[in-house]
């Protein structure tokens, strides 16, 4: 090389050489450099490498370690000030369940294996502040896109996950004052070529169809026919049923005043929450009828069951598990048969268009199954085909009759 090969630079004179990031010193020695991003910035680092007999592969080993040295600090301070995702995913949870902001067994469970399976596996190593919308945006491409794809999971599931990322991003915001919400503007997996209900199998039934399916979970279920029956003429959720007390210092069944209190909730195993899904205690008035088959059903109970406090206690006098009813079910509905299996969750479905055909008024749907808004009551309603063409003749005929006048 000629004496105009060296520069001035970073105030050493130097020149180039063949490995990237690696400089001869005029007075001896190495400049290695490199660049590093850092509290989202780029930033160049360096070091000389300095000594008798110095040569450039031990500035090339030397640019490596200071790089991984770099880093490594760069990521200690980053957590020393900011927590990781797994870290602080597992604070928070375990804050919401000390809170009670969430109660039910069955979310924790959500949560836990969200957690567990999906979120940490790819946002646990990251600091909360390192996590940009981009990552997320990979993640939902890369790896969630083509397990629903493969039908391992529903874009509604998905949709969950995201549902829990977003609320712990949106938390690490408030709670280390980050600059962003790296979830604003991620959008939701499309569900439209994913219904949950369909013409074909709406998981509700219609009126005849409800008059055939009672008597024939009576004749071969009669210990779940009480259950079913309540929950048809109801809508109250499997899960608020579970835990009804006939009997005890706190009963749920008021028998001489004809009425439940619907103030518990019964999720996940053996475990109940003292309030309902929706977080609404209230009173529920039944007619005589009722009450009659609900204290045939009691007189019938024997056993462990007979001395349960519970309407409708499993065979060991505990609650029922969630899935007591999907046999009975199915089996009721191939012997009536049904083009689709009914599964529990169509009793409060089937309720809301048994009320709509019976002509129960809206608010009043509402206050019997729970229901706090309309959109709610709209969500678990089918509308039946001859329900639509009554609607439509009713308007047809007022044309006919504007049109002779």
């Amino acid at each position: 090389m000629t004496e105009a090969n060296w520069v001035k630079k970073w105030g050493y004179e130097m020149r180039a050489t063949a490995a990237p990031g690696i400089c001869e010193l005029r007075e001896g020695g190495y400049l290695v450099h490199g660049k590093l991003t850092e509290d989202g910035t780029r930033k160049r680092v360096m070091r000389t490498v300095r000594g008798e007999g110095v040569t450039l592969r031990d500035a090339q080993r030397a640019r490596l370690e200071m790089l991984d040295d770099k880093r490594e600090q760069a990521q200690s301070s980053t957590s020393e000030s900011k927590p990781l995702f797994a870290e602080y995913a597992a604070q928070l949870f375990e804050q919401k369940v000390a809170e009670r902001r969430i109660k039910s067994p069955k979310t924790m469970e959500r949560w836990e294996n969200t957690l567990r399976l999906h979120l940490v596996p790819a946002f646990g190593s990251c600091a909360v502040d390192a996590i940009r919308k981009r990552d997320i945006e990979d993640w939902k491409t890369k790896v969630v896109a083509p397990v629903i794809d493969a039908g391992k999971f529903s874009p509604r599931t998905a949709n969950g996950w995201l549902s829990i990322l977003r609320e712990i991003l949106r938390c690490a915001v408030d709670d280390h004052e980050l600059e962003r919400d790296a979830t604003h503007r991620v959008h939701d997996f499309s569900t439209a070529e994913h219904p949950t209900y369909t013409d074909e199998a709406p998981n509700s039934l219609s009126p005849e169809q409800a008059a055939a399916f009672l008597p024939t979970m009576k004749r071969k279920f009669p210990q779940h026919y009480a259950m079913t029956y309540l929950g048809f003429v109801t809508g109250l959720r499997p899960s608020t049923l579970r835990p009804l007390r006939r009997q005890g210092p706190e009963a749920d069944v008021l028998w001489d005043e004809g009425a439940l209190k619907i103030r518990r909730s019964n999720a996940l195993g053996q475990h109940v929450m003292n309030t309902t899904k929706t977080e609404l205690r209230y009173r529920l008035g039944l007619p005589r009828e009722v009450i009659d088959v609900l204290w045939d059903h009691a007189l019938e109970l024997t056993g462990k069951r007979a001395e349960s406090e519970l309407l409708f206690p499993s065979k060991r006098g505990g609650f029922m598990s969630r899935s007591a009813l999907d046999k009975p079910f199915a089996a009721v509905s191939k012997a009536i048969g049904l083009p689709f299996t009914l599964t529990p969750r169509g009793m409060r479905r089937t309720y809301q268009d048994l009320a709509r055909k019976a002509g129960v008024e809206k608010q009043v749907r509402k206050a019997v199954c729970g229901h706090e808004t309309d959109e709610m009551s709209e969500l678990y309603s089918t509308i039946q085909p001859e329900e639509m063409a009554e609607a439509v003749g009713k308007i047809a005929r007022s044309l006919d009759a504007r049109r002779a006048a």
